[in-house]
Order: C-alpha cells, then sequence, then structure tokens
C-alpha cells in the first residue's frame, strides 16, 4: 500500500559493496509532504480574472476566454515548478535597482455601460529602461545576431512593444536567462578541452521601435479584447487561437481542440 512516505535505503557501494556509517546502515526518508505543501502554496498564487492584462491580450484570445469566464486549467506540478523557476530568477536581478511600476490604460473597446474596459500592465524597470525579463532553457545559440532575438521570442517582444506604448517610449530592452547557456559541456583552457558543465548565460537585447510598430500591437490587443468581450456575451469560445507553439502543455487543451477555429474578423465584422 502506497503512502505519502517510503522508506529508501541507499547502500553506498565501496570495494566489497558494503557501505557502513559508524557501523549502521544508512537509512534515508524521502519527505513527499513538503513538496506537496510547497507545489499547493504556489497554486493559490495570486490570479485577477476579472481584469485585462498585457499578458492576457498578446497571448491566445481562446486561453484568455476560457480563464476569464472560470474554465478550470490543468496545471501540472512540473509546470507549476518551471513558474517558480522564472520567478525566482526574476528576483535575483533586484540587485541591480529593479523596480516594478503598475500601469492601467483605457482600451477602444466598451463595456456594456459604454465605459472603456481597463488594460492593466506590471512593468520591470531597471534603471530609466523598460525591461521584458524571460527565463528559458534553449540554446543561447539560437541568437547569433541581435536581431535573432525578435524571432526566437516574439511573444515577449509583443509584450516589450506593449509596455513601451503605455508608457510612450520608443526603446526598451529583453532581458534573457538562458539556464543551460549554449549547453557548451567543455571549455578550452591552454589548448585542452576541459569538462566544466553547462553554465547560465545573462544577455540583454535593446530594442528600438517605431511609433507604428507599437501602435499596431496595441490595435492587436484591442481587437482580441473585443474578441473575447463577444464570446462571454454569447457563451462561445473565440474563433482565433494562438500560434501552434502556445498550445504547448496548454492547460485549457484539453477543451480547446473540441472548438473549431477560424479567424476574428468572421465574427467582428
Amino acid at each position: 500500500m502506497l503512502t505519502l512516505e517510503r522508506t529508501v535505503t541507499l547502500v553506498l557501494m565501496e570495494e566489497e559493496n558494503i557501505a557502513e556509517s559508524g557501523g549502521n546502515i544508512v537509512k534515508v526518508v524521502e519527505n513527499f509532504e513538503v513538496p506537496r505543501k510547497i507545489i499547493e502554496a504556489l497554486k493559490k498564487r495570486e490570479h485577477y480574472p476579472g481584469q485585462y492584462s498585457v499578458t492576457k491580450l498578446i497571448c491566445c484570445p481562446r486561453k484568455t476566454f476560457y480563464e476569464m469566464t472560470g474554465v478550470k486549467e490543468f496545471v501540472t506540478e512540473e509546470a507549476e515548478l518551471v513558474f517558480a523557476r522564472g520567478r525566482a530568477h526574476h528576483g535575483v536581478l533586484e540587485v541591480y535597482k529593479l523596480r516594478e511600476i503598475n500601469r492601467k490604460r483605457e482600451s477602444e473597446v466598451l463595456d456594456k455601460n459604454g465605459k472603456p474596459i481597463p488594460i492593466y500592465g506590471v512593468i520591470d524597470m531597471i534603471g530609466d529602461n523598460i525591461t521584458e525579463i524571460y527565463t528559458t532553457t534553449i540554446s543561447a545559440k539560437k541568437i547569433g545576431v541581435p536581431e535573432d532575438a525578435a524571432k526566437v521570442f516574439p511573444m515577449k517582444l509583443k509584450q516589450l512593444q506593449a509596455y513601451c506604448y503605455f508608457e510612450n517610449e520608443l526603446k526598451g530592452d529583453l532581458l534573457v536567462f538562458f539556464l543551460f547557456g549554449d549547453y557548451t559541456r567543455f571549455t578550452d583552457i591552454f589548448g585542452k578541452k576541459v569538462y566544466t558543465g553547462m553554465k547560465p548565460q545573462l544577455r540583454a537585447f535593446t530594442f528600438e521601435f517605431t511609433e507604428s510598430e507599437l501602435r499596431e500591437v496595441w490595435e492587436k490587443m484591442n481587437q482580441n479584447l473585443a474578441e473575447i468581450e463577444y464570446a462571454k456575451n454569447n457563451g462561445v469560445p473565440p474563433l482565433s487561437v494562438g500560434e501552434d507553439w502556445e498550445c504547448d502543455n496548454c492547460g485549457y487543451a484539453y477543451i480547446c481542440l473540441e472548438e473549431p477555429v477560424g479567424k476574428a474578423e468572421d465574427v467582428l465584422r
């Protein structure tokens, strides 16, 4: 019968495959209760399902619809830990004058009372620079030249553009934690390859935008908001969905895959 705790006896192998510590076999108890409590706490992190945020409006409209209408999201324990890892690295950067500012901007979409629906954003600032921070396990080699960052991190680029639009700024930084660096395990030391293991890298990319580029992202956010509101009022999920890679590990895939796919224009025209 399985319990929350199981006893595992570890025998440390020596020459005669016998390990003793003071004449006693070392016994280890794996404690399942501590990880369980931590993950339960992570699941209770603060959410604002009734508010539209920048993140909700640049990602898949259908995902935001499900979240805002109370559909149960299936989140694995591994996904919770990935979120915690990202927040942990985010906190490390506080040593570099990192601060968060809360912003609200009225959208171009009206609610039932004829008032603009607000969009909220939490903007990271390092010094005076608007900064979007991201942690990833992909190889840093994917960014051969700075321009590659826009192709490799399209969602983060849109977030950065949205925050720049909020602040009327044309420049912003994308700060990326490459957890495993470029996946190189060996380092050349005086002509000899030495195993050093994979080392993390921290890289920053400064983007300069045009007003039209920022306006395009803002208009797309408003279009997504309008489609989601239409869907909420009619009880039918949005026809448009995000990029294919957004479906990977999505907590709403179990229900989304049963819905038809189309374009927002089919509904909003």
